[in-house]
């Protein structure tokens, strides 16, 4: 097989395009910074909005998206999705299917109307009603059988989030009728095609693997099977893809797996041997167009991952042999060192050579820090068991910790390959493997931030405010730093005041009583961001007022504005334990009066003096209640809020 250049070149850099950036000290830190191609001001507003609404916000969400539509008039039907997202999240279900009654049934529509389905499916799933999600899901495959134009994309858009999720909750099976369906919709000539197949691939060699070869359950040993079969099949196809080299090198590296699986690492090796030509042929033609690396090609190589993989499985056999009670000496050693040939010499393709090759002339691959490690083993279990030291003495002690450093960088990138790619689950578990490795990582903010993306797209709310905390100690920034903590308070906001609902229907007045704690520890909590975020931001314009560009600073000036009114509003809303209700009410009083001072003019004043007004009222203090609505009327007569109060 003869690959042209232009070919693999093309090739390696949407390879490289696809990973993500490293993010050094001196960038900002976001959840979003992998999609550089959006305004990321429009980005952390929209994320902003969205926290808005899913608090019940509705009044303040209204002017930040009237402010957004007029700054940003092509994001409109955004907006508009964040809204009915809102609605859904609210539990207004009866507002969005009006659209989707609107919708129902007109010809040209089904994109449309299919696309609020299923963004209502993920918000049934947001809220854990799993089984009104799995309606919509199941409704939507039985309908659309042969989707086209851009029904099939939402089909294979949706199809495989469907996949991911059910693959998430261990729903293996279901996930794997997903991809077959998506695999059989899907023309193998699509360049989608063959992506979707490796990722199905990737998970049936998982649950194979999961499955002893040598298992006596009649069910598991056919469902094996069954996995291996598919494996081929789509592999079988992949291999033809030679146009696409690094598909095609991840093929081979799959084919060799599947027959480690059924027990055949001689040919495995054959393998992989056989399509040495071509895999040295891709490594080398990268190595010519990376040849210091700076640009990311070489890291896509197929080579080190099929000569890693074959040595992670020699060595799997290396172990599963020595745990054995009359272990076959000569099976390990062939293993490690590779098979003696009619010469007595062995050929060199054992486990330690495949590693230690990897480790040693493919320090720029993705694979290169696993080798290393990988090496390191082996050696330490040839000088347990035998007693020799074989590490060859030409190699510096440093280059091997240099190798293993690259861990990191390593998960880091994997990371990113599994973000772009919408894989929410697997780009958490590199991110936190990331953290664990290296936890004072100049980039681990941005980790912490993009764990809590992760987990905010898979719904998982609890573990979205864990990695946002760690975010918030972290970041340096003022301006992602209080953007975040802000996101976070409205999230412990909306749980808190949640909470104290479902104490209203709790059985038994100690269980009532344990709930209403939870929910008070939780808008306490939310209390203290809003003002700490409010704090922060009016000592860094105090401080640096004057060296703010405008842009920065009218941020700046917006979120505090808003954390202050969000704090008050929750100190307004809480009516429990209700001995303390006057003095919540003096809190939410003291932070509007806080609003007014600093935004005497601002955008949310005529609703703190009718807030104001109406809390000493509550309190049977009708002077002060008057004085606060006839500030309304002197500053803001024409106001919604001060027509209203002139009717009463």
């Amino acid at each position: 097989m003869k690959l042209s250049h232009t070919l693999i070149f093309a090739f390696a850099v949407a390879f490289a395009c696809f990973c993500l950036p490293s993010v050094s000290a001196g960038e900002e830190a976001s959840g979003q910074a992998v999609q550089s191609a959006v305004d990321p001001e429009l980005t952390e507003d929209l994320a902003y909005i969205k926290a808005l609404v899913e608090a019940n916000m509705p009044d303040i969400a209204a002017h930040v998206i009237a402010a957004a539509k007029k700054k940003w008039p092509n994001a409109g039907p955004k907006l508009k999705v964040l809204e009915l997202q809102g609605d859904l999240r609210l539990g207004k279900f009866d507002v969005v299917q009006k659209e989707i009654d609107a919708l129902k049934g007109k010809k040209g529509r089904e994109t449309e109307y299919w696309a609020l389905r299923l963004s209502m499916a993920d918000a049934y799933y947001a809220l854990g009603k799993m089984s009104e999600c799995r309606s919509i899901y199941y409704e939507f495959f039985k309908s659309v059988t042969r989707p086209g134009g851009d029904l099939l994309d939402l089909y294979v858009e949706n199809g495989f989030r469907w996949a991911q999720v059910c693959a998430h909750e261990k729903r293996y099976e279901e996930a794997v009728g997903v991809f077959r369906n998506l695999l059989a919709t899907l023309s193998d000539k699509d360049s989608r095609w063959g992506n979707m197949a490796l990722e199905a691939v990737e998970l049936l060699l998982r649950l194979a693997d999961g499955i002893p070869a040598d298992t006596k359950d009649k069910a598991a040993k056919a469902k094996r099977s069954e996995y291996l079969y598919l494996t081929t099949k789509w592999v079988d196809k992949l291999l033809w893809k030679r146009d696409q080299a690094l598909v095609f090198g991840k093929a081979i590296a799959m084919k060799a797996h599947i027959e480690m699986l059924r027990g055949k690492p001689d040919e495995a090796q054959a393998l992989v041997n056989n399509y040495l030509p071509q895999l040295s042929e891709i490594h080398r033609t990268l190595m010519e167009a990376d040849p210091d690396g700076t640009k990311g090609y070489v890291r896509a190589s197929p080579m080190p991952e099929c000569r890693y993989l074959l040595a992670k499985m020699l060595w799997d056999v290396v172990r599963d042999e020595a745990e054995k009670p009359k272990a076959n000496e000569s099976l390990i050693k062939d293993s490690i060192f590779g098979v003696r040939s009619r010469d007595g010499k062995r050929n060199g393709l054992g486990a330690y050579n495949h590693a230690l090759n990897v480790a040693l002339r493919g320090t720029d691959s993705a694979w290169a820090a696993d080798a290393a490690d990988l090496a390191e083993e082996i050696e330490a279990f040839v000088k347990d068991r035998y007693k020799k030291d074989i590490r060859p003495k030409d190699i510096p002690p440093e280059l091997v910790e240099n190798l293993r450093k690259m861990r990191g960088k390593t998960t880091y990138r994997l990371a990113g390959q599994a973000y772009k790619d919408g894989n929410w689950a697997k780009a958490i578990e590199y991110f936190k493997r990331f953290s664990e490795e290296d936890p004072h990582a100049s980039n681990i903010a941005s980790v912490y931030c993009l764990l809590a993306v992760c987990n905010e797209k898979l719904g998982n709310a609890d573990e979205q405010m864990k990695w946002l905390r760690e975010y918030v100690k972290v970041e340096n920034k003022v301006g992602p730093r209080t953007t975040a903590q802000l996101s976070l308070a409205l999230m412990q906001q909306k749980h808190g005041f949640a909470a104290f609902e479902a104490a209203g229907k709790a059985n038994g007045v100690a269980a009532a009583e344990a709930m209403c704690k939870d929910a008070y520890r939780g808008v306490a909590g939310a209390i203290r961001d809003f003002r700490s975020v409010a704090d922060a931001l009016t000592k860094t314009l105090d401080a640096e007022g004057k060296l703010l560009d405008a842009k920065e600073r009218e941020l700046y000036l917006l979120r505090r504005e808003q954390a202050i009114v969000l704090e008050a509003a929750s100190w307004q809303r809480l009516v429990w334990p209700e001995a303390k209700v006057s003095v919540f009410r003096a809190q939410a009083v003291k932070a509007y009066e806080r609003y007014l001072f600093l935004y005497p003019k601002g955008q949310y004043a005529p609703q703190a003096y009718e807030r104001i007004a109406a809390i000493h009222k509550e309190e049977k203090n009708a002077d002060k209640a008057q004085e606060a609505l006839d500030r309304l009327q002197k500053d803001f007569p024409e106001s919604p809020e001060a027509k209203r109060a002139r009717r009463r």
